[in-house]
């Protein structure tokens, strides 16, 4: 059984032996990137250009993505991580759009 978390990663939940280099039941987790919010936050209040209100990340800003580390590494190969890549790129340059629900 695998899994696929969200939010942050959780990969090290599927590590059942406390092993990464054996086999892990996380393929991987959706990150939404706090930290790239955070900063953009930050270095806004040093520019003195903080303004309150909503913002949205999305990939062409780095705000979200997929964790990729030693739990998730043997489970992903690199031809899927380039397949992923070059889909992100399209997404980013217009070449596919993401439907929006809100």
């Amino acid at each position: 059984m695998f899994f696929i978390g969200g939010d942050g990663n959780l990969n090290f939940l599927g590590d059942t032996d406390n092993n990464p280099a054996t086999l892990n039941h996380a393929l991987t987790c959706m990150l939404k990137r706090v930290d790239v919010a955070a900063q953009r936050a930050v270095e806004s209040v040093a520019r003195n250009t903080f303004q309150g209100g909503l913002i949205s990340l999305g990939l062409r800003e780095n705000g979200l993505g997929y964790a990729l580390d030693a739990y998730n590494q043997a489970l992903l190969p690199e031809s899927l991580r380039r397949e992923v890549n070059a889909i992100r790129q399209a997404i980013v340059a217009g070449r596919i759009v993401v439907p929006d629900k809100r």
